[in-house]
């Protein structure tokens, strides 16, 4: 005796988990047009019961379109993942704000099984951005080196300049005082 029977074979849909980790997680406040580096390591683990192909690695910062990322990240891009098999990268990326906000950034990955089934999994990172102090630089010259006995008028020039990193700032008062007396207001 002899029998048949039929068994079907579903097809199992790729999945894959990305994790993304800033270092460091704060950085300084910035100039308008200059940044600071940030790394970011991305991992990928492959979830699912057959080999994946990664197709794609993207990152958006604050909403923004998608970009390619570079480091080591973008050889990635056509490795093949074996089942329940992981990888990491990283990419650096600059970073600008000011005191107190924080820059939230997207990775997205893409993958395909064999069958052409796709799949993505993204993971946000934020990096605080802290605040510096402000400084300036304050010199005095006196018009002339000395005067006769008993004294006359000098002029004094005063200037300053602003030698903070990333601040502008507004001069509040400007005050002079003889030989350690009190604080007059210059002008």
């Amino acid at each position: 005796a002899t029998a048949n029977a039929e068994v079907a074979v579903t097809d199992a849909l790729p999945v894959i988990s990305v994790t993304k980790t800033p270092s460091p997680t704060s950085v300084a406040e910035t100039a308008p047009g200059q940044t600071r580096p940030v790394d970011y390591l991305v991992t990928i683990q492959n979830d699912s019961a057959e080999p994946v192909t990664i197709d794609s690695i993207v990152d958006a910062v604050e909403g923004g379109a998608p970009a390619a990322v570079g480091g080591t990240c973008a050889a990635l891009i056509g490795t093949t993942l074996a089942a329940q098999a992981g990888t990491s990268c990283t990419f650096t990326m600059g970073v600008a704000g000011n005191a107190g906000d924080t820059v939230d950034d997207i990775v997205t990955v893409g993958a395909s099984d064999d069958d052409g089934n796709d799949t993505t999994d993204a993971d946000g990172a934020s990096v605080t951005i802290t605040g510096l102090a402000s400084s300036i630089n304050v010199t005095k010259t006196a018009s002339v080196g000395s005067v006769p006995e008993p004294g006359a008028n000098v002029t004094y020039t005063v200037g300053v300049t602003n030698t903070s990193v990333a601040d502008a700032v507004t001069i509040g008062a400007v005050t002079d005082s003889v030989e350690g007396g009190p604080a007059v207001n210059a002008g």
